[in-house]
């Protein structure tokens, strides 16, 4: 690879993540954690600001998340079924 995209590239810390996964966070507890990240940055919004503001709103999913786990290991946050009722 080149190096300098190599140096462009952001360094994941895979050993982090697998020590935060097994000590710190177990894993069973991703899923409600993040959904409560996800459940506070969109209730944040109404239900038309949510919709004029998708990519803001995955931005700031995307920060919290790598913030709760202190790692920049999830590199994106996409929508799968948006639906706000």
């Amino acid at each position: 690879m080149d190096e300098k995209v190599e140096e462009e590239l952001p360094k994941l810390d895979f050993d982090a993540f697998k020590k935060e996964e097994t000590v710190d966070k177990p894993t069973e507890n991703y899923e409600s954690l993040i959904k409560g990240e996800v459940d506070q940055v969109i209730g944040a919004y109404t239900k038309e600001e949510a919709e004029a503001n998708k990519e803001a709103i995955a931005d700031e999913i995307l920060t919290r998340i790598q913030e709760l786990y202190d790692s920049n290991f999830i590199v994106d946050v996409v929508f799968t079924g948006w639906n706000l009722s």
